[in-house]
């Protein structure tokens, strides 16, 4: 895994944003570039996209908690792009873990969403 950038940022959608990450991993021997956008209220966006296919399967990814409790779950479509919102708040200090499954391949990105004061 590789952090592609990382920035503050200030609005999207009119919500105040704390910051986005964008991180580019191998998964089964496609790479994907991944972006977490954490909001002021908790919730977290991500984005994912294939930048190389080299095997021509759905990407299954899923976020669970510290506990195991499945957050969401979406499948990529053909090209490897898939989006989901977290219905809830993360909630501060806890721990994440962020599932990449391509066929039986797997990459876990383990994170904790932490709010810094303003």
């Amino acid at each position: 895994m590789r952090i592609a950038a990382e920035q503050p940022a200030f609005a999207v959608r009119g919500h105040k944003v704390l910051s986005s990450k964008v991180l580019e991993v191998t998964v089964g021997g496609n790479g994907y570039s991944i972006e977490l956008t954490f909001a002021e209220a908790g919730s977290l966006s991500c984005d994912i996209a294939s930048f190389r296919s080299s095997v021509q399967a759905p990407l299954q990814v899923s976020l669970r908690s510290e506990t195991g409790e499945e957050i969401a779950s979406v499948g990529s479509d053909d090209f490897g792009k898939c989006h989901f919102d977290t219905p809830s708040p993360l909630r501060p200090g806890e721990l994440y873990v962020l599932s990449l499954n391509l066929k039986g391949a797997e990459q876990h990105i383990v994170f904790r969403f932490t709010k810094h004061p303003s």
